[in-house]
């Protein structure tokens, strides 16, 4: 098991094009889909005006296909220039689990829901909470989370669902992503808009297995939204 915090100097935001995969093109079959709406209040946050311009592409793409979201290729690299495609998430309040949904499912060649991540979430803290009970003891900042929501309540508020329920890192922060890359056995980078670079970049990993489902963060430490990104 790998967890890195990743602080690298950053080459020049470039766009590149490549070939998809026939396999992983076959398996990019979603069921239709409605535009997604873009974020409030974005003008003053440039993370925010990124994702919406990303998302404006994605619906435009999205139109012009009659809605089919399986034709939509909305592309753009990280600082390392790995080209990836970007998939718009509904604001509902279930957006992390959505994208990790969605993107374990292209994953695996199923169509997986939100609530499906939620219960993976639910069992493995369930099932493996001396892990976290001790994760608490050894990690300051967790510890925090856990002292205020142990594993039974985390449990219990993960179920609950919408705008007013439990978004993804709601009660344990990034714990909860940790724990759902561990559930699936896969790699989960989490990357945000740097604004000096002019693109993204991965500032989390969390490495349990092979498969990679990328994460695009969206706001600030009040709370964001995130967007799912797969690799091309």
């Amino acid at each position: 098991m790998t967890v890195q915090v990743l602080h690298r100097t950053f080459p020049s935001w470039t766009r590149r094009s490549k070939h998809v995969d026939p396999g992983v093109q076959k398996a990019w079959v979603l069921p239709k889909k409605e535009p997604v709406a873009p974020l409030l209040n974005a003008k003053n946050n440039p993370a925010l005006v990124y994702r919406d311009n990303l998302t404006k592409q994605y619906n435009a793409q999205l139109v012009a296909h009659d809605l089919n979201a399986s034709k939509v290729a909305v592309t753009l690299c990280d600082d390392n220039q790995r080209l990836f495609y970007f998939f718009a998430v509904a604001t509902d309040g279930n957006c992390g689990f959505a994208a990790l949904a969605k993107g374990d499912g292209l994953n695996r060649r199923k169509q997986l829901t939100s609530n499906y991540m939620r219960t993976k979430l639910r069992n493995e803290v369930r099932s493996f909470g001396g892990y976290y009970s001790h994760e608490a003891t050894v990690n300051d900042a967790f510890g925090i989370y856990y002292s205020d929501c142990d594993s039974d309540a985390l449990c219990e508020s993960v179920m609950q669902k919408g705008r007013n329920g439990h978004w993804l890192g709601d009660r344990w922060g990034n714990m909860e992503i940790l724990a759902l890359a561990r559930a699936l056995g896969v790699c989960i980078e989490l990357y945000s808009y740097d604004a000096n670079l002019g693109g993204i970049r991965c500032y989390e990993r969390y490495d349990f297995g092979k498969q990679h489902i990328g994460l695009l963060f969206s706001g600030g430490s009040a709370g964001g939204h995130f967007d799912l990104l797969m690799k091309a």
